[in-house]
C-alpha cells in the first residue's frame, strides 16, 4: 500500500488507524500539535511539507499490519465517495448489474398521464402501506409482508411511464423504498441472489430521485451482503461509506454505524467495534412503533443497538459477554420486534453452546426456530439449525433431544 501525496485527510486517516491523539500523533513525526491539527481541519487542500511526507511514508511502512488494514479500508471507502461524487454522471461500481425483473401481477396497465394531485394521492398511498408492511415484517417477518411488497413495486413499475416527469422523481422514490425492503426481506428469507437484484434496483431508482438518504441506506444493505458472503472488508468500506453521508437522520446514521461494528467485530477489533456502538448510541431512536415512521433505522434503540453488541461480542469470542447482555436486554425488546427476538435467540443459543451450556443453548434454540418458522426467516432457522447439529453430542440431554427431535420431524 502507498500513498501518492498525503494531505491532511489521509494524514487524519493514518492517524485515527493508528489509534492515536493529535498530541500523540505529533510527537511521533515530531511536529507541533497545532500542526497536525492544522493538516486535519484543511483536509486535502492542506499537505504537509516534503521530509514530513517522507517519515509518513516509513510509518506507514513501519506500521503493523492491523493498522495498515484499517487505513487501506479507510482509504477505500473514502476513494469510493470522492468518486461518486465527482463523476456524477457515470455509475458507480457498486450499482453496475441486472437488478431482479418486477413480477408481473394482476391487473392492467394504468393508460394516460398522470398528474400532480395523482401523483400525490399515489405517493400517500405507497407510503403508508409501506409503514404497514415495515411493521407486518418486525412482527410476522417475510413469509407476510414480502408478498405485499412486491405487490407495490409492480404497482410502481406499472405507474411509472406515465407519470409526469415533474412527479417521477417522487415515485421513484418510494419505489426505493419497497425495493429495498424487498432485498431486506429476500435476504432473511434466505434468497440472496435476490436480495442483490433487489438492491440493486433500489440503488438505482434512488439515484435517479437523486435521494442521496436512500442511497445510503443501500449501501448499508450491500454492506451486510458482502459482510455474509465473507467480503468482510468490503462490507466495512460500504459502511463507512454509507456513513459519511451528510444530511443523514440520526436513527439512520445510528443504524448505519452498528453495521460498521459488525464489520470490525468480524475483523477481531474489539475497539473500533465498541467504539462504533457507542457513537450508534449517540444517535439511537426512542420510537417502539415498528412501522419505520420516524426514519430508516428507527427500529436502532437503545435496546437493539444493545442486541447487536451482544452479537458482536460472540462474534469477537467472548460468549459470557454475549450471554450476560442477551439475558439483560431480551425482555426489554418491544414485543413488535418479534422477528428481531427471533434472531437474537439464536445468537443466544451459540453463545451457550460456547459455554458448555447444552440445556440453556436448546431451550434458547427451540424458541428462536419456533419464531423462525413462523415469520419465514430462514436466517434464523438456518442459525438454530446450526446451533442443534453442534449440540448432538449432548441428545440424552431432554432439551436437545425435544429440539432434535423437532427437526427431525420438520425435514421429514
Amino acid at each position: 500500500m502507498h500513498v501518492e501525496r498525503w494531505t491532511g485527510r489521509e494524514t487524519r486517516m493514518f492517524r485515527e488507524a493508528s489509534r492515536l491523539t493529535v498530541r500523540s500523533f505529533a510527537e511521533y513525526l515530531g511536529v507541533a500539535t497545532r500542526t497536525v491539527s492544522r493538516w486535519e481541519l484543511h483536509g486535502v487542500t492542506r499537505a504537509p511539507q516534503p521530509e514530513i511526507q517522507s517519515a509518513l511514508d516509513t510509518a506507514l511502512r513501519r506500521a503493523d499490519g492491523e493498522v495498515r488494514r484499517r487505513f487501506e479500508v479507510m482509504l477505500i471507502g473514502q476513494t469510493t465517495a470522492d468518486s461518486e461524487r465527482e463523476e456524477p454522471g457515470i455509475t458507480p461500481p457498486w450499482l453496475e448489474g441486472s437488478p431482479v425483473p418486477i413480477i408481473s401481477g394482476a391487473g392492467s396497465s394504468v393508460h394516460g398521464t398522470i398528474n400532480a394531485g395523482q401523483v400525490d394521492d399515489l405517493v400517500h398511498l405507497l407510503r403508508d402501506q409501506w409503514h404497514l408492511l415495515v411493521k407486518t415484517d418486525n412482527l410476522l417477518g417475510p413469509r407476510f409482508a414480502l408478498r405485499g411488497v412486491l405487490d407495490q413495486l409492480h404497482l410502481v413499475e406499472e405507474v411509472l411511464p406515465d407519470v409526469s416527469s415533474s412527479g417521477r422523481s417522487e415515485v421513484l422514490r418510494m419505489g426505493a423504498r419497497y425495493a429495498e425492503s424487498a432485498s431486506w426481506l429476500s435476504e432473511d428469507s434466505g434468497d440472496h441472489e435476490s436480495a442483490r437484484s433487489w438492491n440493486l434496483r433500489a440503488g438505482q431508482w434512488a439515484r435517479e430521485a437523486d435521494d442521496r438518504r436512500m442511497m445510503a441506506w443501500t449501501r448499508l444493505r450491500f454492506s451486510s451482503q458482502a459482510m455474509t458472503a465473507g467480503n468482510v472488508d468490503e462490507g466495512v468500506a460500504h459502511a463507512l461509506v454509507a456513513a459519511s453521508e451528510k444530511g443523514l437522520l440520526p436513527v439512520t446514521r445510528a443504524a448505519i454505524t452498528q453495521q460498521a461494528a459488525h464489520g470490525f467485530a468480524l475483523q477481531g477489533d474489539e475497539l473500533s467495534a465498541n467504539r462504533h456502538l457507542e457513537m450508534a448510541h449517540d444517535w439511537a431512536a426512542s420510537d417502539d412503533g415498528g412501522d419505520a415512521r420516524a426514519g430508516h433505522g428507527s427500529y436502532c434503540t437503545e435496546t437493539y443497538l444493545e442486541l447487536q453488541r451482544a452479537s458482536c461480542w460472540l462474534t469477537l469470542n467472548r460468549p459470557e459477554r454475549a450471554v450476560e447482555l442477551y439475558e439483560r436486554v431480551l425482555p426489554e425488546l418491544a414485543s413488535v420486534y418479534r422477528r428481531d427476538r427471533g434472531h437474537a435467540l439464536s445468537r443466544l443459543a451459540l453463545a451457550h453452546v460456547l459455554m458448555d451450556e447444552p440445556g440453556q443453548a436448546a431451550v434458547a434454540a427451540h424458541e428462536a426456530l419456533t419464531i423462525a418458522r413462523a415469520t419465514g426467516s430462514r436466517r434464523t432457522e438456518r442459525e438454530a439449525a446450526e446451533v442443534a447439529f453442534k449440540l448432538r453430542r449432548h441428545q440424552r440431554e431432554p432439551t436437545v433431544a425435544a429440539l432434535l427431535l423437532e427437526l427431525a420431524a420438520s425435514s421429514s
